[in-house]
């Protein structure tokens, strides 16, 4: 049902393995947070000013949720020449070529998602 109201009907058993558990309360320790998010113009404005490079530009791979990925990017990553899956989190993807720019793989752009976080 999630599947087809989201359109994530791509692999729709990857909607089961997200290692979800049922929510619990806890405590945690006072800590501080912004009181905004930073958008993907604004990240990209610091990276212009200060020549940032983060991880995913050096090793020129990162994490991509499942459920976000095109299925090509899926295919790649789960072909003998990608990168695979984490072991204890297999809706998590090892993507070459995704970074903040391309954040669900090569073939993603945040073209338009200039105010998204």
């Amino acid at each position: 049902a999630i599947a087809k109201t989201t359109g994530l009907d791509k692999r729709p058993s990857s909607l089961s393995r997200d290692g979800a558990n049922v929510a619990q309360q806890r405590r945690v320790k006072t800590f501080d947070i912004d009181a905004t998010v930073v958008s993907n113009d604004e990240f990209k404005k610091f990276v212009r000013a200060t020549k940032h490079e983060t991880e995913a530009e050096k090793f020129r791979w990162s994490f991509v949720l499942e459920m976000l990925a095109s299925n090509a990017t899926i295919n790649q990553s789960d072909s003998k020449h990608g990168l695979g899956r984490v072991q204890s989190s297999p809706h998590w993807l090892g993507v070459y070529g995704a970074t903040w720019r391309k954040p669900e793989g090569p073939d993603s752009s945040i073209r338009g998602k200039g105010n998204y976080p």
